[in-house]
């Protein structure tokens, strides 16, 4: 039976973006290192076993159809990924969610283990997400769905930064702690050259 934080939680992958890096190639399509047919299906297995209520893409692209996952559109569109956060939070508020998990979908060695342990952790943070290299890790994140106050505020001013929207959460932003070896797994496919040689072909064949 799902754990009631579970049951509050809305899983959210990042899909927009245009890929100009990857040659426009849509890098939720890349086959993932572990076999899986791509990094997004790689992450919906995974969103089902961290027991999370519901998945939606955060983003609109027809070659993820297939799927059969709600799609949102970024709210409002043109601004970045904290357009993507807030449809994903305006969403969870028309759903009764309490929290998102936002993840980017070019994220080919993130773990279950890391995944819960971020729905588990503070769990009265207005966000929570690793924090390294003077960053935090903005789409592997976990945030309040009150978070979206923060959000809105933070366009109406025309800011755009989900890093500004973290600091402007203050002490509500809670760093989840991450030894060296699982920061390695939140590393990222941002181009040609981020993709390891194992998948390299394999993944940019499928555009």
């Amino acid at each position: 039976m799902p754990r009631p934080a579970a049951q509050r939680t809305l899983f959210g992958i990042f899909v927009g973006g245009r890929s100009s890096r990857m040659g426009g190639i849509p890098k939720g399509t890349l086959r993932a290192p572990d076999g899986a047919p791509s990094l997004v299906e790689r992450l919906v297995s995974l969103a089902k076993t961290v027991e999370t209520a519901a998945t939606v893409l955060v983003g609109q692209r027809d070659v993820y159809a297939h799927l059969d996952l709600p799609m949102l559109a970024d709210e409002p569109a043109g601004v970045g990924p904290l357009g993507g956060l807030m449809a994903l939070l305006s969403h969870a508020e028309r759903g009764g969610f309490e929290r998102v998990l936002a993840v980017a979908c070019d994220l080919p060695y993130v773990s279950g283990p890391i995944l819960e342990r971020l729905i588990e952790h503070a769990p009265e943070a207005m966000a929570v997400a690793p924090h390294y290299g003077g960053q935090w890790q903005t789409l592997c994140a976990r945030y309040a769905t009150a978070s979206s106050v923060h959000a809105r505020r933070a366009l109406s001013r025309g800011e755009h930064s989900l890093q500004g929207l973290l600091a402007d959460l203050g002490s509500g932003a809670c760093k989840l702690p991450l030894t060296p070896q699982e920061q390695a797994l939140l590393r990222d496919w941002d181009s040609p050259d981020d993709i390891d040689h194992d998948g390299a072909h394999a993944g940019l064949e499928r555009g």
